[in-house]
């Protein structure tokens, strides 16, 4: 599979986890203090690329959220997390499309973001 150069230097920023980190707070990631100028254009560039749309789940609650930001993370580092929803306790799973991926839990009509490329 070939991977889109613009896409690939969207997630640099994941590259030190000093760089960044889940807000359970707010939901979702933000940047540390750490993080130098390019994984900022980096975040700045996943932000842009990657248009949030929840579909048919509601308003998410920040665990919620911050649980398929962790399972995204962890899909693209490349790591073997398993990832629980914290709505029904099923498996977050990450699907690719192209340069489109979707982070859900695998019941449907659960929770579910889906980020578009162009």
């Amino acid at each position: 599979m070939t991977v889109d150069p613009e896409a690939k230097e969207s997630m640099y920023w994941i590259k030190n986890e000093e760089w960044y980190r889940v807000n359970r707070v707010k939901g979702g990631i933000e940047l540390t203090d750490k993080a130098p100028e390019r994984a900022r254009k980096s975040f700045e560039m996943y932000q842009k690329r990657n248009g949030l749309v929840i579909q048919d789940a509601g308003e998410m609650t920040h665990a919620e959220k911050a649980a398929l930001d962790a399972a995204a993370l962890a899909f693209f580092k490349g790591e073997k997390t398993r990832v629980a929803c914290p709505r029904c306790g099923n498996i977050i799973t990450v699907h690719v499309a192209g340069n489109s991926y979707s982070v859900e839990c695998e019941t449907i009509g659960c929770i579910k973001e889906t980020f578009r490329g162009i």
